[in-house]
């Protein structure tokens, strides 16, 4: 597979639970079945380095009822901050953001998150990509 078509995100099937991927506080996702689970309010996050060019964030996303996905992106050392639209759905959907990186980035974090008034669990997250286009 070429570099422009690989996936530059480790374990981005959550085939290896939460190997590769940052919780800021571990008891607000849970990594089983193949998928990431994240509480309302709580996050994700893989940090990669990356240079200028085009890139594509391709996952699957869904979410129980009243809760709501949310997915993006953030550039460094810009500190640019680009966002999926949130997803609210609660069939597995899949879901792309198309972005540019300028010509000083370093670091693109990826970020998986929810929204919701309870901290309960319901956003759910899959086959998370992230390609050089």
């Amino acid at each position: 597979m070429s570099e422009q078509n690989s996936n530059l995100l480790l374990n981005g099937d959550f085939t290896e639970r939460d190997r590769h991927w940052g919780v800021p506080s571990p008891d607000t996702a849970k990594f089983e079945n193949g998928y990431c689970l994240v509480q309302a309010g709580a996050e994700c996050y893989q940090i990669i380095h990356a240079t200028e060019g085009k890139y594509r964030l391709t996952l699957k996303m869904k979410a129980d009822p009243h809760f709501i996905c949310k997915a993006w992106v953030l550039l460094a050392p810009s500190f640019t901050l680009i966002s999926l639209e949130p997803f609210s759905g609660n069939e597995w959907s899949v879901q792309y953001l198309d972005f540019e990186a300028p010509a000083d980035n370093t670091l693109i974090t990826v970020k998986l998150g929810s929204d919701y008034r309870q901290p309960h669990f319901g956003a759910y997250f899959d086959d998370v990509r992230l390609e050089r286009r």
